[in-house]
């Protein structure tokens, strides 16, 4: 499912690789390396050398060549030749990533009543001036796991042209906006912007 958006262009391939570049086992150096090829290649010009790329960094070009030769060794590039020019291929480090993620299950937060999520219950207490009950701050502790979160409820909360008294009722209606939505997308935000 992922690589289909991917291939259409729906997931922004800078935040994927910023993103998840840990997840496959680079280290900054390498992902610094991999963001210079990115963004030096166009589709006139597929191949940068060593040389350019140390202009345009911090990398010697002995190191640049040692470090594409562990990338190719690892499959995460390929060097190959596509209508008598040569070209660099990042699409194996893209299906990595792709593979890596799919692999991985989505972790629900373990620690149900850590600092964050009490912090959480503040926010919305404040923002909404209300008093969540045992039942709501249980609502929280299971579904607000991140600040892209809380924001998420505070806006669909804003959007509401009335908030019912019951707020586990607006919690509720969150809840099924969040439903209705891809659940694929919703875990991920590298969907492309317009750039």
């Amino acid at each position: 499912m992922l690589k289909n958006l991917f291939d259409k262009n729906y997931i922004n391939k800078w935040r994927l690789l910023i993103s998840n570049y840990m997840l496959i086992g680079l280290s900054e150096e390498q992902l610094v390396l991999i963001l210079l090829i990115m963004n030096s290649s166009y589709s006139y010009k597929r191949f940068i050398s060593s040389t350019e790329i140390a202009r345009i960094s911090n990398f010697d070009a002995d190191k640049v060549d040692k470090m594409i030769e562990d990338l190719t060794d690892l499959n995460i590039i390929n060097i190959k030749m596509n209508n008598d020019k040569l070209e660099m291929d990042l699409s194996p480090l893209f299906s990595l990533i792709l593979q890596k993620i799919e692999e991985t299950p989505v972790k629900k937060n373990s620690n149900k009543k850590s600092g964050k999520n009490n912090s959480y219950i503040l926010e919305v207490e404040k923002t909404f001036n209300i008093t969540l009950n045992s039942v709501e701050k249980d609502w929280v502790f299971s579904n607000i796991e991140t600040e892209e979160d809380i924001l998420e409820l505070i806006s669909f909360v804003n959007s509401l042209s009335t908030v019912d008294k019951n707020f586990l009722n607006v919690l509720k209606s969150f809840e099924q906006e969040l439903e209705q939505k891809p659940s694929s997308l919703t875990k991920f935000n590298w969907i492309a912007d317009e750039e």
